[in-house]
């Protein structure tokens, strides 16, 4: 099955140089994620500073994400499909294009989630990947914001505690630092403004994006009533007693 895929440029000079359009000949019942692999594989996507998380789209609907071999997730892939999904059933005969698409606060992502690295993936029960990419490139993205802009205050040290975890695995201790850094409100952690300019545009979706990524992790608090995981409104049990 032919594939073909386009790209927008990461600057000028590749605008210039290209090349923009690839075809990628692959088994029409191959996996969705193994053609993804391939396409990262093959060099194709081009990224640069500025512009280091693509997205991968049909019809304007976006399927994949893939960060830039160069960050601290290197060719992280973020699915909002099921990466094991046929291309003939996803793709059919349409174009896979690679937009760069600016991160939105409050952009959640719905969909299947499934993140991992195309080079250095790990192997679960279910045969889908799992591992902590997300979370780390989320983390350190936040926690390289601050450095440059120099801040240095006990929030940013249990950041950068969180993402030390993450990168050992120890998911129980990053969530503790995660709960260390109180949001919304006056002098909170994101009552913040960078000084850098092009940081504090991406600050807020920044913040944004490790809440979306880490509250997972957070187990809800306890009713004080009956014991059991916080309800949403009152507690029932105790009312009926």
């Amino acid at each position: 099955m032919k594939i073909t895929v386009h790209r927008q440029a990461c600057c000028s000079q590749d605008d210039q140089i290209g090349p923009l359009e690839a075809e990628f000949h692959i088994d029409a019942n191959a996996s969705f994620g193994s053609l993804i692999q391939e396409i990262v594989q093959s060099g194709f996507l081009q990224f640069s500073s500025t512009h280091s998380r693509i997205t991968g789209e049909v019809d304007g609907r976006g399927l994949v994400e893939i960060y830039s071999p160069d960050g601290v997730c290197p060719n992280l892939a973020e699915f909002t499909v099921n990466p094991s999904v046929p291309i003939i059933e996803l793709l059919g005969e349409r174009v896979l294009a690679f937009y760069f698409r600016p991160m939105r606060k409050g952009d959640l992502g719905v969909g299947f989630k499934s993140s991992y690295s195309v080079h250095e993936r790990q192997q679960s029960e279910s045969g889908l990947t799992v591992s902590f990419a997300a979370e780390i490139a989320a983390t350190a993205e936040l926690l390289r914001i601050c450095d440059e802009d120099g801040r240095n205050d006990s929030y940013v040290h249990s950041i950068r505690s969180c993402l030390e975890c993450l990168r050992t695995g120890n998911v129980p201790d990053a969530v503790n630092h995660f709960r260390c850094v109180p949001l919304g409100g006056m002098m909170r952690f994101d009552d913040w403004y960078p000084a850098n300019a092009s940081n504090a545009a991406l600050f807020d979706a920044a913040v944004a994006r490790w809440v979306q990524v880490m509250r997972p992790h957070t187990p809800r608090p306890r009713c004080a009533c009956c014991g059991k995981q916080k309800h949403d409104g009152p507690c029932f049990e105790y009312l009926g007693k």
